[in-house]
């Protein structure tokens, strides 16, 4: 958990989650949470502009928005910083407390499968169109190198493999 006192912001990018728990251990350092609008957790844990961001699932302009404010307002960040902290220490999330939250949670998951209600959150990725993929020259170069290893191998294995059929193909 030291590593959490050494960075000003954690991002969250799914569109499906329990509780996450790095969340949790990253705010009790002071990391600001910019996470996107799932269920189970989330809204109960961060008050968005108040102790961390909620952004729209798959919405990266928006997660981008929310990264740029905090590096450029230093007030800010502190402020952000200090009440994701204090969110966490008040206990709201002791033990007993989220273990209550996660019975609800899948009492309600089930009477919505019983229901046929139940439907897993998507959402789509939606690149803004001047998204500025510049940022790939900072990669250090061996990320960078096996990017393109495995593009390459991917693109070989799925030339020279048969496609699958049948009921075990996920891809059907």
């Amino acid at each position: 958990m030291k590593f959490f006192e050494t960075q000003d912001v954690i991002l969250l990018t799914s569109d499906y989650e329990g509780m996450p728990i790095t969340i949790l251990e990253a705010m009790s350092r002071g990391c600001i949470p910019v996470v996107t609008s799932i269920r189970s957790g989330i809204p109960e844990m961060i008050q968005d502009g108040q102790n961390g961001y909620i952004v729209p699932i798959g919405d990266l302009k928006s997660f981008a928005d929310r990264i740029h404010l905090i590096s450029k307002d230093l007030e800010l960040r502190k402020t952000i910083s200090r009440n994701a902290a204090q969110t966490i220490a008040k206990n709201e999330f002791s033990i007993d407390r989220m273990a209550d939250q996660y019975l609800i949670f899948f009492n309600v998951l089930k009477e919505e499968l019983d229901r046929g209600t139940f439907q897993r959150p998507k959402g789509e990725i939606l690149i803004p169109s001047d998204l500025d993929l510049s940022w790939k020259q900072y990669l250090p170069t061996g990320i960078r190198v096996l990017g393109s290893q495995v593009r390459r191998t991917f693109r070989t294995v799925t030339k020279t493999q048969p496609p699958r059929s049948g009921k075990n193909n996920r891809f059907n």
